[in-house]
């Protein structure tokens, strides 16, 4: 249930976008990203708001933006990924609409184009999304929402994406796809070939430099959402994390990596990235903790705490 907020001080749209801009002005000095990227990443936190205000309606957060939930260096993500607890895509959207045409108070409504399927192999739907704030648009974005998701590990909350501080705007945590499982997806997708050509999944490989860099991780936990997504995509075995086509990727990371805060280089980011990934992946790590300051697994016996 919505809890009980403070008065909501801004009278009409007007004056509520007047306040917004001021503070994403405010926010752009200190922060990576520009103004229009925090504008947008505003706009999904509009819509995510109506979604994680009931928790129990069972919405996971996925992709890019769940990145940005979680680490401030993550890339600015163009589109939301979400996990609907659905029966079917379909169904999913429908709760969608629904729920994004709650009233918090804040001005904002959300226009919903209509579907297109996502590619094959995926359960889920492509929608573009138009935010609204009172009669004028605000931003627009996609939305990819998927069901039937196996995940192995425990989905994690993260802070608004842009806190406002504002008395009376809603603003809950999120519900996150768990890192272990982001992990497995993201190495899969570098490896997996569609209809014979090699993947391109090259912001992948960004995000796996930035968890390094960030993020523990447990050595079982990872494994398991390892086989756990082999076996989802029907994929042979892996036992190192590799580029599939060297010059494509070469250009392609470099592009993706460009206003990220990682190496430019693709040898140096694939060197981080399999520190990470290919002690689990060929079985020399079975347990233990990823230390991000030591770049280095860790026996989790040896830990004073």
């Amino acid at each position: 249930m919505l809890e009980t907020r403070e008065a909501f001080p801004y009278r009409s749209a007007q004056a509520f976008g007047a306040a917004i801009t001021d503070r994403l002005k405010t926010m752009a000095t200190a922060s990576p990203y520009t103004m229009s990227q925090l504008r947008k990443q505003l706009a999904y936190d509009r819509l995510l708001a109506r979604l994680f205000s009931e928790p129990e309606d069972g919405w996971i957060l996925k992709g890019g933006v769940a990145m940005l939930a979680r680490l401030s260096a993550a890339r600015h993500s163009a589109d939301v990924d979400l996990v609907a607890r659905a029966d079917s895509p379909q169904a999913g959207l429908e709760v969608l609409r629904n729920q994004a045409a709650t009233d918090l108070g804040d001005f904002f409504t959300f226009v919903i184009d209509q579907p297109r399927r996502l590619v094959q192999g995926v359960e889920g739907v492509r929608v573009a999304v138009e935010a609204r704030l009172g009669p004028r648009m605000f931003e627009r974005f996609g939305v990819d929402l998927v069901t039937g998701v196996v995940i192995t590990g425990i989905p994690e909350t993260a802070a608004p994406l842009v806190p406002m501080a504002v008395p009376g705007v809603v603003q809950p945590d999120y519900l996150l796809y768990p890192l272990v499982d982001t992990v497995a997806d993201k190495v899969a997708a570098m490896s997996e070939r569609r209809q014979d050509r090699p993947s391109t999944r090259f912001r992948d490989l960004v995000d796996i430099v930035l968890v390094a860099w960030n993020c523990p991780l447990q050595a079982r936990d990872l494994r398991a959402a390892f086989a756990s997504e082999r076996l989802r995509r029907a994929l042979p075995e892996v036992v190192a994390l590799d580029v599939p086509d060297e010059k494509l990727w070469r250009a392609g990371y470099a592009s993706a990596a460009r206003d990220a805060d990682v190496p430019k280089d693709l040898d140096e980011a694939l060197r981080i990235a399999k520190t990470l990934v290919d002690p689990v992946l060929d079985g020399r790590v079975r347990a233990g903790r990823w230390e991000p300051a030591a770049m280095a697994w860790e026996d989790d016996s040896v830990r004073l705490c």
